[in-house]
């Protein structure tokens, strides 16, 4: 709504802050209201992740049909839209969620006394404020720049949720059992960091290849760099509805989660791999067919859709009963540890020794699918799959 406004930088400002807040209040509560419908053991759980996978990237066409309406009538009109558009899926939840739901989920499932819980919120907000006073006066004097604290943040962003899952291993609120779970996930949480390490190339030096290599000319179509954008998105739902038919169709007799973490680990780097071929086919300049992107992305999200319901879906299953919402947001941020690899790596990076790093990134990814793929039984094991 805020975008919508023709309030410039202050309204572009403000609607960050509330997305991130947004964000920060829901956490990963979707993903864990999704586990706790189904028992442990219930074959249908990874299928349901695959819905849930497919559903959120349908979003992906919202760059096309936002794009559209801009050229049409503003930008602002099209932020009016999305604003709308979100007024109403809050309304359908709040009409829906007693009938859906029921009583799950509704109390929390380690909750705090009251006294401590205001003593915490207060805290809380007294820590970010200052962050934010410390962090903009640090920026604003000089004293540190975007540069260091870009990377600075990706340091942290390596190691925050390593922190806290240690935080919860080591919690007496987590048995024994629970602890060996968390211990199976691991290499499986691995894959899923490499693999986000894949994908933030896709949206950096793969991008700035698309841009200055690729032939926008398709069978006589001229591709926006749009398409580009909205491409793995399609892919997501395609793959997706497919994989969400085939652990339906498959039942008890489908793949345990390792094996399909780590066969789709092998795919994310397969990816990287196979944009060697057209750094090795062409030389620098020459405009090449948009189809090597199209396979490069095929390969990635064919991955994705394998990886990231099975890695949520996992996730739930090991995560200790007072932690059930909070191992959501560990595995979920191993997409920022991902993200913060790729930062530490990219300056190995330069024009001209593209193939080296691609097959490095990608070697080292199928390596680690390859290892999670051969020790499935006991990974399996000790996640209390077989006991499922």
């Amino acid at each position: 709504m805020l975008l919508a406004l023709p309030l410039g930088v202050a309204s572009y400002a403000a609607s960050q802050v509330l997305l991130v807040v947004g964000a920060m209040i829901c956490g990963r509560s979707l993903d864990a209201l999704a586990g706790m419908v189904y028992e442990t053991g219930d074959e249908r759980r990874d299928g349901a992740y695959t819905i849930l996978y497919t559903i959120s990237n349908i979003g992906a066409a919202v760059p096309a049909i936002a794009g559209a309406i801009a050229v049409a009538a503003g930008y602002h009109a099209a932020f009016a839209v999305g604003a709308v558009a979100a007024v109403a899926g809050c309304v359908a939840y709040v009409v829906t969620e007693k009938k859906f739901f029921g009583p799950i989920g509704a109390k929390p499932d380690d909750p705090v006394p009251a006294a401590q819980r205001n003593k915490f919120v207060t805290a809380l907000v007294a820590v970010v404020v200052a962050a934010i006073a410390l962090i903009g006066g640090l920026l604003a004097t000089g004293t540190v720049t975007i540069s260091q604290f870009a990377s600075a943040m990706s340091t942290a962003a390596i190691f925050i949720p390593v922190v806290y899952l240690v935080y919860i291993i080591r919690s007496k609120k987590t048995t024994r059992e629970e602890v060996s779970r968390i211990i199976g996930l691991i290499p499986m949480y691995v894959c899923n960091c490499l693999a986000m390490l894949v994908w933030t190339q896709s949206t950096s030096i793969v991008a700035i290849y698309i841009e200055q290599n690729i032939d926008l000319n398709l069978f006589g179509m001229e591709l926006s760099p749009a398409f580009f954008q909205t491409l793995p998105g399609v892919l997501a739902i395609i793959f997706g509805a497919i994989f969400t038919a085939l652990w339906a169709k498959l039942g008890s007799k489908q793949p345990k989660s390792p094996t399909k973490m780590g066969f789709g680990t092998i795919l994310w780097g397969l990816g990287p791999v196979f944009m060697c071929l057209p750094f090795m086919l062409f030389a620098p300049g020459v405009k090449v067919s948009p189809m090597w992107i199209v396979g490069f992305y095929a390969l990635i999200i064919l991955g994705e859709a394998f990886t990231s319901p099975t890695g949520y879906s996992a996730a739930n299953l090991v995560a200790p009963a007072a932690f059930s919402t909070q191992m959501m947001s560990v595995w979920s941020l191993s997409q920022s540890t991902g993200a913060g690899l790729s930062i530490l790596v990219s300056p190995l990076y330069a024009e001209g020794s593209e193939i080296p790093y691609f097959l490095a990134i990608g070697g080292i990814t199928i390596v680690a699918g390859l290892l999670v793929l051969l020790a499935t039984k006991k990974l399996s094991a000790k996640m209390g799959l077989d006991k499922a």
